[in-house]
């Protein structure tokens, strides 16, 4: 029974965490929301104030005010995700209460420098406590290998969870070659950690097997970013960010694998480098009051597969890297700031995300699905060298079904976002 155990976890397991991304506001493996204030007008790619720009419009810190400019800021995720399958509901509604992020901008002259701490991927976690679908649907798998009738094994119960964290720090600066035309050049490292654990239980012929998983998987690497920011007229302001995919070779560490799944055995490793992603963005200054914002990212997911998928001894799928069905995804964001007091700016914003997957992509743990993004917030000058940012918003994923049309993938985030910013 034991190697009928096995077997049955590697059908289960293979096919179930395939896929890493956890919080997906951007891309599968890339988040959007990196400020406050991106967080509460959605388009930031040409901005022109504020010290997150550093991330988003990296050329244009060299138009800012001669100073130090620090800001501080996290934003809180209230994730609702749930799948269905044959008239139950498998849901995590597992928080991420603060993903943080810092920046620092030294300018002087034609010159600025800058620093930057946020998380372009993960931030969060998920906790499937009644497991999730797939673990019901190998009933009939698990008879086939034990050599019973289907009516000789049930699904007892299980549970998942897992959590990933993409930590990275930005250095760079940026030079104002004369009044219309900036440039910028940085260098990114990134931290990555992902954990996952859960178990699954059967009673097959009435002996009960509960199967484990349990493994961290980590990897580091190096990005670079350039920037270019062309402000023709007082009103009309244009920027451009790529930045470079990063290397990432994750090693498993794991106590426990007794579903003997592919990347999860104790030392191995697997790349899943972070996309490559175009960002580009225009502003326009209507008058002394309000502001309209356009932007967009492009993310080059093909590109960053690095290896091809295959298929297992049980003839079943097994994704390296990324599933080699994913597309290039994109989203396009629209915003407006409106200065409604004189020390209050609010702010409204649109984001449209079309994320590269489909039918054939889906599945119970990576459903990246496609989605509308409305959020809005303001800006308090709480002192002439205090901004204090406030933001809220909801995501609304567009509901989606696997290609056999019996399961279905939908989920929703509310955010809530809080920074504060001194300039000195």
């Amino acid at each position: 029974m034991k190697k009928v155990g096995l077997i049955v976890l590697t059908v289960v397991a293979g096919c179930l965490i395939m896929g890493h991304s956890l919080v997906s506001a951007g891309s599968i493996d890339w988040l959007s929301q990196q400020s406050t204030d991106y967080l509460r007008m959605l388009s930031r790619n040409a901005a022109l104030d504020g010290a997150d720009i550093a991330n988003y419009n990296p050329a244009a810190t060299a138009f800012l005010e001669d100073g130090y400019y620090v800001q501080l800021g996290f934003y809180s995720l209230l994730k609702y995700y749930d799948i269905e399958y044959a008239d139950t509901v498998y849901e995590s509604d597992e928080p991420s209460p603060a993903v943080p992020f810092l920046y620092g901008i030294l300018k002087q002259d034609h010159y600025a420098g800058f620093l930057s701490v946020t998380v372009p991927a993960g931030g969060g976690g998920l906790d499937y406590q009644d497991g999730i679908p797939f673990m019901k649907q190998n009933e009939a798998a698990v008879a086939a290998i034990a050599g019973v009738p289907a009516s000789f094994v049930t699904w007892k119960g299980g549970n998942l969870k897992a959590y990933s964290m993409y930590l990275a720090a930005t250095l760079g600066g940026a030079y104002a070659i004369n009044d219309n035309l900036s440039a910028s050049l940085s260098v990114r490292y990134i931290q990555a950690s992902k954990e996952v654990e859960g178990e699954s239980t059967y009673s097959i012929a009435g002996q009960y097997r509960t199967l484990s998983l349990d493994s961290e998987l980590t990897a580091e690497g190096f990005g670079a970013v350039i920037g270019l920011d062309y402000k023709p007229n007082d009103q009309w302001n244009f920027g451009l960010r790529y930045e470079s995919a990063t290397e990432l070779e994750f090693e498993a560490d794991t106590s426990k694998n007794d579903f003997q799944m592919a990347h999860f055995n104790d030392g191995d490793k697997e790349r899943r480098d972070l996309p490559a992603v175009l960002g580009l963005g225009t502003s326009f200054q209507y008058n002394e009051k309000l502001q309209f914002g356009l932007s967009a990212h492009y993310f080059f997911i093909t590109q960053a597969d690095d290896a091809e998928d295959t298929t297992n001894a049980l003839g079943m799928s097994v994704v390296n890297s990324y599933d080699d069905d994913y597309d290039n995804g994109f989203e396009v964001m629209i915003g407006t700031e409106y200065l409604l007091l004189p020390n209050l700016h609010v702010s409204l914003g649109y984001q449209y995300t079309v994320v590269g997957g489909n039918e054939d992509t889906y599945r119970d743990f990576e459903f990246s699905n496609d989605s509308h993004f409305i959020s809005g917030g303001g800006k308090w000058k709480a002192m002439d060298n205090l901004d204090v940012s406030l933001s809220a918003g909801k995501v609304w994923y567009l509901e989606e079904q696997d290609a056999t049309g019996s399961v279905t993938y939908n989920k929703s985030v509310w955010v809530f976002g809080l920074s504060g910013e001194m300039k000195f």
